[in-house]
This record gives structure tokens, sequence and C-alpha cells, in this order.
């Protein structure tokens, strides 16, 4: 087919990229597992969008190890004006930071969620899912950037408990009601998981006989381009980013993670 054939059609033929791999990770995990530790090991510069009072710490141990690290941080609002200009300022940041580091972390996408929801709606509860569709609309658009961009991303999410309806008999007869599973799932955009190249999660073992370098682990939920990893628990030396990049493209070599 001619060239000028290929052009009337959009189609573009792909040639071998010279530019460094990058990742797309969700990362998820109870209270005091990790996520942003583990996050920071991500090549910088390194830009940290935060609306966790935490993840302040973090960066200062990082910072203190030598990384170039750019932070912004986001307020909690219950405000919707607020909520409306905070949100703008959010996209202003993060295609800034996309466009010209690295690597970037969202501490938390849970809480990146809410902001945007506020903005849109001026509450997080009570709006019907027809409502959700632009937002939800802007929200892939948002993940579709990092994928476009040459910075690997972390989008860390908080867990909630995971409850399913069961029927019970009670005197007024069978009734529905909802049960926790005992299970925790990611709090946050429904999507995320079907959108993102790598799932995870953070582990924390019991103390024990371990040293505290030992006690977090990782575990890859799902993998889009190395599905052997699906389900493998990353343990100490090799629970760190680099060593996960490396695992996903097998073809790639530790500087191109640095």
């Amino acid at each position: 087919m001619k060239d000028q054939d290929l052009k009337k059609l959009g189609i573009q033929f792909v040639e071998e990229t010279t530019e460094k791999p990058r990742l797309t990770i969700g990362l998820d995990g109870l209270p005091k597992t990790g996520k942003t530790t583990w996050a920071m090991g991500m090549p910088g510069p390194l830009g940290v969008i935060s609306n966790d009072p935490m993840t302040k710490r973090v960066v200062q141990r990082a910072k203190r190890g030598g990384k170039e690290i750019y932070l912004k941080t986001f307020p909690e609002t219950e405000d919707k004006k607020i909520a409306e200009k905070e949100w703008a300022r959010y996209l202003e940041v993060y295609a800034w930071m996309l466009e010209n580091l690295r690597s970037v972390i969202i501490d938390t996408d849970t809480g990146s969620w809410d902001l945007q929801r506020m903005a849109a709606f001026g509450k997080l509860t009570q709006v019907m899912p027809n409502q959700y569709v632009e937002v939800n609309r802007e929200r892939r658009r948002i993940i579709r950037m990092s994928e476009d961009s040459n910075c690997n991303v972390c989008f860390v999410f908080k867990q909630k408990k995971k409850y399913m309806d069961v029927k019970r008999r009670t005197k007024q007869g069978v009734q529905t009601v909802s049960s926790w599973t005992g299970e925790y799932e990611r709090a946050g955009f429904g999507e995320t998981a079907y959108l993102l190249q790598v799932n995870m999660e953070t582990i924390k073992e019991n103390p024990g006989d371990l040293d505290v370098e030992e006690r977090f682990k990782v575990k890859v939920v799902n993998c889009t381009q190395n599905a052997e990893l699906d389900g493998e628990i990353l343990e100490y030396p090799v629970n760190d980013f680099t060593s996960l990049a490396m695992l996903v493209f097998p073809e790639s070599v530790e500087e191109d993670w640095q």
C-alpha cells in the first residue's frame, strides 16, 4: 500500500522505539503496608501529587536518599467551589509532571477520585449512576494520559472492606443484608484495574523473627505484558520497582529503570 493511502486511512507504520520503557501501576494495600515507600523507588526526577498528610514524611526520607522530587499537595474539601478550583489545578499539575518528569506518584488516587467527584457533584453520595458518564470519561482520559507519556506512573489506592448481599432468615422473614466477606478491595474509580499495565497489592507480615525490610512484600495481582507474573509475591530483596520492571520487560536492563 502506498504511503499516501496509509496517511489517508490514518494508519501509522510502527517502528522500533529507542525510548526508555515505562510502567503504569495500580498499587493498593491496607494502612502502613509500605505503599508510598514502594512507589518512591521509581526513578527520578519524581513527581508526587498527594492528598495524604503522611506522604511528606516518606518524601523527606527519599529526598535524604538523594532523589530529585517535585511535590504538590491537595486538600480534602467538602466545598464544591474549592473542589472545582483544586481539580482544575490538579489536571494542570498532572499534565506538567507527565511531560517533564521520569516518574509520577498519585498518593492517593482514591483521594483524587473524591476530589474529582466533589468538583463535579458537590457530594460523594446519593449520585445517580447516569450522572457519572462525563466524570467516568474524564477519569479514563486521565489514565490514558499516563499511558501516552514517557513516565512511570504509580496510582496508589486505599483499600475498603468488601461486602456482598446475603439472604438471612429473621423474625420478619427472609431478608437481604450486606455482609463483610472478610476481604478488602481497591477504593476508587472501579475501572482502574482494566486500564493499567500492572495491578499490585502491598503486604506486611507480622514481625516474628523477620528483619524490618523482610516484612514488606508486594503481590502482582495481574500484569498485561507478562501474565506469568499474575499472583507472584515479590519478597526482599526483589520487592522493589526496578526488580518488578525487569520481570515485566525481561528484555530490558537495569539502566532502563534508573
